[in-house]
């Protein structure tokens, strides 16, 4: 099977490296970028906002223009209303259901896992000295099928830059857990912090679509983008996995120089 693929908000830190990912893959044919933003470089169409009732049409619009039969959404508003607006919609979507993703958009996680509810309560009010992890999850209706976590070693602005794949037997456990109460579906991330040695794993944030920093499992030997297609697809995927723990990876940019109405790397 060849996929089309229309791959919204590709101007968020997420698009590069997902596009990277997926044009990895075998079945991937054509992946056509989208985004709201009309000064984002490489883009092949500019979109409506989600939240304008425009969206959908113009969705639709280039799923009939490019014969899409896949909708890759990278940005958690776009996908809830992806997801609620299925049955309009003229390809399949790989998102979760609206009501998984009003929880983590309304962090919900954090009544629904008390245990794991970091003192300070918010991501942007952390106390110091605290080390951070994520854990890349390939999951179908609350089941865990891979866990990665990796521990984060630089970011920026929100953003992964140094991150190092590594085995921890109580994240893969954490995230069985949070997956299994929430019944997440397809590649997801989960953003934790602990803050000492004897101190327990702590939510920052759940994240119900596909992140541009799980591109690091993808270097480490598991394609999570491409294999979130296959679930949607109802397809078979590999039992077993041999995953390059140790696997480290650093996250650069390059730069775009406009001349003469052509865009240049």
């Amino acid at each position: 099977m060849f996929n089309r693929i229309l791959l919204t908000s590709y101007g968020s830190p997420d698009g590069v490296s997902i596009v990277k990912a997926l044009y990895n893959s075998v079945d991937t044919d054509i992946i056509i970028k989208v985004d709201a933003d009309e000064d984002i470089a490489y883009i092949d169409y500019v979109v409506p906002i989600a939240e304008d009732i425009g969206y959908i049409d113009a969705i639709n619009h280039i799923c009939d223009e490019h014969n899409i039969n896949i909708i890759f959404p990278c940005n958690i508003r776009e996908a809830h209303c992806l997801s609620s607006n299925q049955d309009r919609l003229k390809a399949d979507v790989v998102v979760n259901h609206p009501t998984i993703l009003e929880n983590c958009i309304t962090k919900n996680y954090y009544n629904m896992f008390p245990e794991y509810t970091p003192y300070c309560g918010r991501y942007e009010n952390r106390i110091k000295n605290v080390k951070e992890f994520c854990i890349d999850v390939l999951c179908w209706e609350g089941k865990a099928f891979i866990v990665i976590p990796r521990e984060i070693l630089k970011t920026k602005n929100g953003i992964v830059f140094d991150t190092v794949i590594k085995k921890n037997d109580d994240l893969i456990l954490m995230a069985e857990n949070i997956v299994a109460k929430m019944g997440l579906s397809y590649a997801i991330n989960i953003q934790v912090m602990k803050t000492g040695l004897n101190d327990n794993f702590k939510i920052l944030k759940v994240n119900p679509i596909s992140t541009g920093n799980m591109y690091a499992s993808y270097y480490a030997g598991v394609n999570m983008f491409d294999l979130a297609i296959k679930l949607r697809q109802e397809r078979e995927i590999p039992k077993t996995w041999d995953i390059n723990w140790g696997t480290r990876v650093r996250r650069s940019f390059k730069d775009i120089v406009t001349q003469e109405n052509r865009i240049r790397k």
